[in-house]
């Protein structure tokens, strides 16, 4: 073997070498997994029962008038808080009779006021 031929194969050994030891440091579990103590810094909620009624039934279909926040002002991914504008849908649909879906737009809402 000559010394360029040498020269390649230790190259590519320190590459394979390097591979390996980036696929097994990149699978590395964290830490807040591999302990059973919690702390307020450590806790992981637990989201397996997160959904409508622990995720195991399935969401009813309703009947009834669908009103469209929208057409009271909410506007979706516009930046804007929606608060004034979701309540005054609320408002709106809790005087109307029957079935009421409120249809909120797609996208993200800003809410800050909260009513209690």
């Amino acid at each position: 073997m000559n010394f360029k031929s040498l020269k390649y194969l230790y190259i590519y050994a320190a590459l394979l070498v390097y591979w390996f030891v980036s696929i097994a440091f990149s699978q590395e579990i964290p830490s807040i997994l591999k302990t059973s103590e919690h702390s307020d810094e450590t806790y992981l909620p637990d989201f397996s029962y997160a959904g409508y009624t622990f995720g195991e039934k399935q969401i009813p279909v309703l009947d009834g008038k669908v009103v469209k926040a929208t057409d009271y002002g909410v506007i979706a991914d516009d930046g804007l808080d929606d608060s004034k504008a979701l309540l005054k849908a609320l408002a709106e649909t809790n005087k109307m009779e029957g079935n009421i879906i409120l249809q909120l737009p797609k996208g993200k809402l800003i809410v800050s006021d909260i009513p209690c």
